[in-house]
């Protein structure tokens, strides 16, 4: 009988379970390195053309290209920081941040005292408050301590602050044209009554003593002279008092 034709194409049945064996084999390596790749994306392990063809093959995203094959970074800046040597935020950066200012403010009281001990000067007085307007433009600089920051900008403007008032009371007192002088051995009263008006029954505004200075507006036929106190207590008051106590000064005087 002639052979089956059908039978002659048939495969070997140990042929298809070594096919089916080796496919298994070869699904489950894969598998294999998908989940290890998966759990392991950094793991420098596995040769990158290998992850990078499980990639191509899975579509798994995990899969890093070494560092050494990216693109370079561009280049950015370091942030400054603080030197090895710089002096900590406390106070003695503080200190040293106040250093210019203390120098300023010194300068300015001379300033300050030379305008006084002038007779109403313009040039010292204009010198004087360019040597405040220096304090304020100062430039004030405490690296990585916004609170000493803020206090030494504070006590920057006050130091300013405070000598401008001194320059104000130093123009005042440059008006000066009369000295209190002789109430203190007076009997009767020991100070210098400032009254509302030129009689001796007028309201009492102030007492002014010995060494306060005056400048005097103009004097009445009566003994009386109208006046605005310039220093003491009494700074800033404006009335009458008894002319006998208020002695002229002279341009030498005013500038003491």
């Amino acid at each position: 009988m002639p052979p089956d034709p059908q039978q002659n194409r048939r495969l070997p049945p140990w042929l298809l379970y070594v096919g089916i064996g080796g496919l298994s084999v070869i699904a489950a390596g894969i598998v294999g390195l998908f989940a290890y790749t998966s759990f392991t994306p950094d793991s420098e392990v596995l040769p990158y053309r290998w992850r990078a063809w499980l990639e191509s093959v899975t579509g798994d995203g995990k899969v890093m290209k070494p560092q050494a094959d990216s693109d370079p970074a561009p280049w950015v800046a370091p942030k400054p920081g603080r030197s090895a040597d710089a002096p900590p935020a406390d106070g003695s950066e503080a200190t040293a941040a106040l250093a210019p200012i203390e120098a300023a403010a010194d300068a300015a009281d001379k300033a300050i005292a030379a305008y006084g001990n002038s007779r109403d000067d313009p040039k010292l007085a204009m010198a004087a408050q360019q040597a405040i307007d220096a304090i304020r433009r100062i430039p004030v600089n405490v690296r990585d301590d916004a609170a000493t920051q803020a206090s030494v900008v504070e006590l920057r403007d006050e130091k300013a602050n405070a000598r401008q008032h001194a320059l104000e009371d130093a123009r005042r007192v440059s008006r000066a044209t009369h000295e209190v002088t002789g109430v203190r051995a007076d009997p009767e009263s020991p100070y210098l009554v400032l009254r509302a008006a030129a009689h001796p029954q007028a309201r009492d505004l102030a007492h002014l003593n010995d060494g306060d200075r005056v400048h005097v507006f103009l004097t009445t036929g009566e003994g009386w002279s109208r006046l605005e106190v310039l220093t003491g207590p009494a700074s800033g008051q404006n009335g009458y008092a008894k002319a006998r106590y208020l002695q002229a000064l002279s341009p030498a005087a005013t500038a003491k």
